[in-house]
């Protein structure tokens, strides 16, 4: 069974690279296109099935959709501009490529944002040594308990 995750893993790392590959070789706009609103559309639905705010939901909805647009327009009127060097439209690519994480890593922000908020110093209460020592004596049980098995 760890065998097949692991070949699992593989398969889908060897996927991503493939994908990577023709990307970078790709002389048509299309690729970029359906990508990026691939990503939108799945940040979008991960995030209107979430626990947020709709107040949040609507700013982040907002900030996805203008990132989709810049995405769009960048590298429509950028990278596709015609009259760049091999090398130079490479480099474009690569940096269209990178473009694709943008909104995943806003995403990202706003997760740590909200776990910093959740457990902020502030609201933390205090923990005293007999809490530490009831969690170490369950800790303790379940591993004895799980040595006999």
């Amino acid at each position: 069974m760890h065998v097949k995750k692991n070949l699992y893993s593989l398969d889908a790392v060897f996927a991503f690279f493939c994908v990577l590959f023709s990307l970078v070789t790709t002389r048509s706009l299309a690729p970029f296109a359906v990508i990026y609103s691939i990503a939108a559309a799945i940040l979008l639905a991960y995030l209107w099935f979430s626990k947020s705010k709709v107040r949040t939901k609507l700013a982040l909805s907002f900030l996805y959709l203008i990132i989709l647009a810049l995405q769009q327009v960048l590298t429509a009127l950028y990278l596709f501009s015609g009259g760049d060097s091999w090398m130079v439209f490479t480099i474009k690519k690569v940096a269209a490529i990178l473009m694709i994480f943008v909104p995943f890593l806003i995403g990202y922000f706003h997760y740590l944002y909200t776990l910093q908020r959740e457990f902020s110093i502030k609201e933390a209460t205090s923990i005293s040594f007999e809490m530490l020592r009831e969690v170490y004596l369950i800790g303790a049980g379940y591993k004895t308990k799980w040595q006999k098995k």
